[in-house]
């Protein structure tokens, strides 16, 4: 038994929107075509929450999933190239996702590779599977073929990140299903990730302590739930 002592979830600070780096980062110039640039509103200095971040982040997912099939797959593909995913989120198909997702802010940015993976598994487990909890298949994933290309210690954060998943998946499925099918930030989706934090603190290797940031821990669940829910379909 783990002590749940040993690790807390972290909450963002409020941000601004380009979003600052635990979210993502603003495009340079270059990354935007002329038209695209010329339409964007000026830089607002409103400041946005981790929620509403997050929030516009899983709308892009969304919107990948629903019409821009190529660069979702390749935001979620098993191996992960975050160079190509990086070149594909400047192209103005990507860029169309963000036309309206946030009102009120400056939306010329370049997504966190991180969580953009998570708010489009989350898009494809809310496609396929609605309010419906499916069945999870309980299996573990190898995920080394996944973190080939990354640093040691990129691929260590993803590894285990990814395993506290499937373990919590394993303890609570149903907690699991209500965060994901939740808007980030809502009264249900904090009271999963309220609920699921004694199985997620019962996760951590022996000795470990470790400080698990909410979005990165939510696309985690969701990765690994999408995944397992394919695995048990006919």
């Amino acid at each position: 038994m783990h002590c749940f002592a040993r690790f807390v979830f972290a909450f963002a600070c409020s941000i601004s929107l380009p979003f600052g780096p635990a979210l993502a980062q603003p495009a340079t110039p270059s990354a935007m075509t002329a038209e695209r640039a010329a339409k964007l509103p000026p830089p607002s200095s409103r400041r946005a929450t981790t929620a509403e971040a997050m929030n516009v982040m899983d709308e892009f997912g969304r919107c990948l999933v629903r019409g821009k099939a190529k660069l979702a797959a390749l935001a979620v593909s098993k191996i992960i190239d975050y160079e190509a995913i990086a070149r594909a989120a400047t192209l103005p198909e990507a860029s169309t996702c963000l036309a309206s997702e946030a009102p009120g802010f400056d939306s010329r940015l370049r997504f966190n590779n991180e969580l953009l993976r998570g708010s489009v598994f989350k898009a494809l487990y809310r496609q396929k599977h609605g309010l419906q909890q499916p069945t999870f298949s309980g299996m573990r994933a190898d995920w080394s073929a996944t973190t080939a290309a990354m640093t040691a210690d990129v691929a260590e954060r993803f590894r285990i990140f990814h395993q506290i998943a499937e373990c919590a998946l394993a303890a609570d499925p149903q907690e699991v299903h209500r965060l994901i099918t939740a808007d980030y930030g809502s009264q249900p989706h904090q009271a999963a990730f309220t609920q699921l934090a004694p199985a997620m603190g019962n996760c951590l290797p022996e000795g470990m302590e470790l400080k698990l940031p909410r979005p990165s821990m939510a696309g985690a669940l969701a990765e690994v739930a999408y995944l397992q829910s394919l695995s048990t379909a006919p």
